[in-house]
């Protein structure tokens, strides 16, 4: 799992000056956006150039300036912790080169070195919302770049980008997978379960079936895929009601197949119905058996493998 990156777009601030209590809700709105980008994935790093602090929300207000005084400690202490980085200290080194040779240009025509990075790592940026340009979780711009024939190319491109955190719900699933290896051995995902299926929480015994899983091909991604529609429905729950399901048949089990669904769980140390199942193919009849946590907001996973049999 490689630690993923998104870039902050420095010239994102106001270009025209603003009143003080503009700039600060422009700054703790920047701050909840990132609050909310940690929860999404805590391993995403931030690069900015300048650092945080210099970067200005308005002309002349740096970010230093406008959240400047001891009302202001948490954030800042938010903000300290916060790993940043400069595409150098993340050993980015190789692709230089790549960034060299390309660029890419807002519709007005202005370059930008955050979104030519995130293109290139295919990631994404972060941004204040300050104009329109900056209010939406997609930027479309411009790529420039030389082929390999040395002809100067231009396309159309679409980065996504974050400045409210509507917009890190708008890429919770992009952002949650990312930097993630899509289909990694058993052990892999065993070890990364929190951080691919945050809205899950697996008994211990299905890592027996995971590891069972691994080496089936077809069955093993299509086990991971409802894994993930099934940490969707999880994230998008608030524990109030039925959730709205994306998986094929998320009902309960039969009642005289009810006896097969019944699992001690590690947490409450009772045994559970985990009748509710959904489905995944791939050569066999695939089974996720799972049961909705209130207490949790989590989908709780039971089972994961070939149709449970007498």
């Amino acid at each position: 799992m490689s630690a993923p990156i998104l870039f902050f777009e420095s010239a994102s601030g106001h270009v025209a000056s603003v009143t003080n209590q503009q700039a600060i809700g422009t700054a703790k709105l920047f701050i909840q956006t990132l609050r909310h980008l940690k929860r999404a994935n805590s391993r995403i790093s931030l690069s900015s150039n300048p650092v945080l602090r210099e970067c200005e929300l308005a002309p002349g207000e740096p970010l230093q300036k406008v959240l400047s005084g001891n009302s202001f400690r948490e954030e800042w202490l938010f903000l300290k912790n916060l790993q940043t980085r400069t595409p150098l200290s993340s050993g980015l080194e190789s692709l230089i080169n790549q960034v060299a040779l390309a660029e890419i240009k807002l519709l007005s025509g202005a370059a930008s070195s955050a979104l030519t990075w995130a293109h290139v790592l295919e990631t994404g940026t972060i941004s204040f919302h300050t104009a329109p340009l900056w209010c939406h979780p997609t930027i479309h711009a411009i790529h420039q770049h030389l082929d390999e024939q040395g002809n100067f190319l231009s396309s159309p491109v679409a980065i996504r980008n974050a400045s409210d955190p509507a917009h890190i719900d708008f890429h919770r699933s992009w952002l949650t997978n990312l930097g993630l290896t899509p289909y990694p051995s058993a052990k892999i995902l065993w070890e990364e379960r929190g951080f691919r299926f945050p809205g899950l929480r697996f008994l211990q015994r299905t890592r027996n079936h995971i590891d069972d899983l691994a080496t089936s091909g077809a069955p093993y991604k299509q086990a991971i895929a409802t894994l993930q529609a099934l940490n969707q429905t999880a994230l998008d729950w608030n524990g109030v009601g039925n959730p709205i399901f994306t998986v094929k048949n998320a009902a309960g089990e039969h009642d005289q197949r009810r006896k097969l669904c019944n699992f001690n769980d590690d947490v409450t140390g009772q045994a559970c119905d985990f009748g509710r199942h959904a489905y995944f193919t791939g050569s066999f009849p695939g089974r996720v058996h799972f049961r909705m946590s209130v207490e949790e907001k989590k989908i709780v996973v039971g089972y994961v493998g070939y149709k449970l049999i007498d």
